[in-house]
């Protein structure tokens, strides 16, 4: 017998079809009865019950489903199953409810419908069929999906005048290769899509923190003993807004305390001043030098260097000095019939991100810090690239980090900035550091979340390729496994190329349009390692 597939399909609609006929003889056993046969009355066909009847297979992938026939040959006039499993494709699960309807047409115009309302099993349809003449039968079969008929053509069969002829027929060869049968897919929840080309850039994906750039974190600490109390503006909660200078809180000290702390601030205004002074004489000493030749710039960079720390450090004595001394007349004149206080400050623009467990009132010690504060706008992105990897950086083209639901560019022409590619390895992780920076005004990305950083390192070009799901290191070499039928896999040896997120590029051993799977590959693996799938019922 001649079976015609149906090449055919809805306008616009990609339609891939297989149509297959019984297993050769040594074959693998596929390990379940592929349909139900057919009804002969109640004399049947007892000198036939030793013949094998010829089974049929047929496994279509069109709109939104994958559907998988299985049937004997069908007799005129006589009752036979047309087991249909329908899977999503989506998903790759069963269709769990709803039915279907099977389309029947021959070449002389005569159609029939058979409503099936309900699968036996999720997935698993079973309705059936008695064709009214011998002859070629064009089946479809249609899917209402929200209020939408749905037509999915199937198969062209031929449909014989007698028993004889049933069994006497011959079918084209089934495709060899790992058989898993549909309930075990399921089971599985293997899922195989059609390989495409798309747009790649060679990614390269490492592991990485997000951290606060320098001077943007704070901690607000008191200079001096004494009882806190509120600002002026009230007191601060996590979550406010502050800004450099801004002043928090306040300490009121006992008079003994200030009165030292201003003895010891004009002591240090003092150090600070004759420090100073030497190393004003030092740089000039060095610029001097300098200028005849004798000594170089980088000497001139540190002295200059010195003497704007020595500036930096009078100058905080001065302003220490002058706080203790305002305080200290506060308390002496009773100004504004208050205790005086001296005032805590942010250091730095944030948001207050933690406090201390200390109450309005209560006397806190010298160097006690009250909150701290952080500024996640920029931030950094710290990458661990592993040594192994760092030849393949040369070039840095973009960066993307990979949150939960979400990618989010962080390098590019006119984003963010590459900050370092580290000059040392660490000695136990055996990695350099790589940082970004890059705005972060949304606040999307938090101050120490771990993330994949998705590094950019070539243009982009487009390329055939499959998910890195797919792919699966046996023995050394890559591989994957195509689905060439309803219930049958291949195994290919593929060559891979650049690696773009989630996706791989194949340079050998697959084509445009195949399907291939993945999730849950193993499972196809291992039916291939066991050399047989499971059996299962058709119910």
């Amino acid at each position: 017998m001649k079976l015609q597939s149906v090449l055919t399909a809805l306008s616009g609609v990609p339609l891939c079809l297989i149509i297959v006929g019984c297993r050769p003889p040594d074959a693998p056993s596929h390990g379940h009865s592929h349909g139900h046969g057919h009804s002969h009355g109640s004399g049947g066909h007892a000198a036939d019950e030793a013949q094998e009847p010829v089974r049929f297979h047929a496994t279509v992938w069109t709109n939104g489903f994958e559907v998988f026939a299985e049937h004997e040959a069908f007799e005129a006039g006589m009752l036979g199953t047309l087991a249909l499993r329908v899977t999503l494709l989506e998903t790759g699960r069963p269709r769990p409810t709803g039915a279907i309807r099977v389309v029947a047409r021959n070449d002389a115009g005569k159609a029939f419908e058979h409503l099936q309302a309900r699968p036996a099993t999720a997935g698993v349809y079973l309705p059936r069929i008695k064709f009214p003449s011998a002859g070629n039968w064009e089946l479809s079969v249609r899917i209402n999906v929200d209020g939408q008929a749905l037509t999915i053509p199937l198969k062209s069969l031929e449909v014989f005048p007698d028993h004889d002829s049933a069994m006497g027929t011959t079918a084209p060869e089934s495709p060899t290769g790992v058989l898993l049968s549909k309930e075990q897919q399921w089971e599985f929840e293997t899922q195989a899509v059609p390989a495409g080309r798309r747009t790649l850039r060679e990614r390269i994906s490492v592991p990485a923190e997000v951290e606060a750039t320098p001077g943007r974190r704070g901690a607000i600490t008191t200079p001096i003993s004494g009882r806190l109390t509120a600002a002026a503006s009230g007191p601060v909660e996590i979550g406010s807004k502050v800004s450099a200078g801004q002043v928090v809180a306040r300490v009121q000290p006992v008079f003994s305390e200030i009165t030292t702390r201003l003895v010891e601030a004009k002591a240090a205004i003092e150090r600070e001043r004759i420090k100073l002074d030497d190393v004003k004489r030092t740089y000039d000493r060095i610029r001097k030098l300098a200028d005849q030749g004798a000594k170089s710039a980088r000497d001139l960079q540190a002295a200059e260097r010195e003497l704007q720390l020595a500036e930096s450090a009078f100058q905080a004595a001065e302003s220490l000095a002058k706080a203790y001394a305002s305080a200290n007349s506060d308390l002496l004149a009773g100004r504004d019939g208050s205790a005086a206080s001296v005032a805590l400050t942010a250091p730095v623009d944030g948001t207050i991100v933690k406090l201390a467990e200390i109450a309005m009132g209560e006397f806190i010690a010298e160097g006690s810090t009250i909150a701290w504060t952080l500024h996640s706008d920029p931030v950094h992105i710290h990458a661990h690239v592993p040594e192994a990897l760092m030849p393949r950086l040369t070039n840095v083209l973009g960066a993307e980090l990979e949150l939960p639901g979400a990618s989010l560019p962080v390098l590019r022409r006119s984003l963010g900035r590459l900050v370092t590619f580290g000059e040392q390895v660490h000695p136990s992780t055996r990695t350099t550091a790589l940082i970004i920076e890059t705005p972060n005004s949304n606040r999307v990305m938090r101050v120490g979340q771990r993330v994949t950083v998705h590094l950019i390192v070539s243009e982009s070009r487009v390329a055939l390729s499959v998910p890195v799901e797919a792919v699966i290191e046996e023995q050394g070499r890559k591989t994957i496994y195509v689905q060439i039928a309803g219930d049958t896999f291949v195994k290919r040896v593929v060559r891979t190329g650049i690696r773009d997120g989630k996706h791989v590029e194949i340079l050998d051993g697959l084509s445009a349009g195949e399907r291939v799977v993945i999730r849950n590959a193993n499972a196809v693996r291992l039916a291939a390692v066991g050399g047989k799938s499971i059996p299962h019922s058709h119910h």
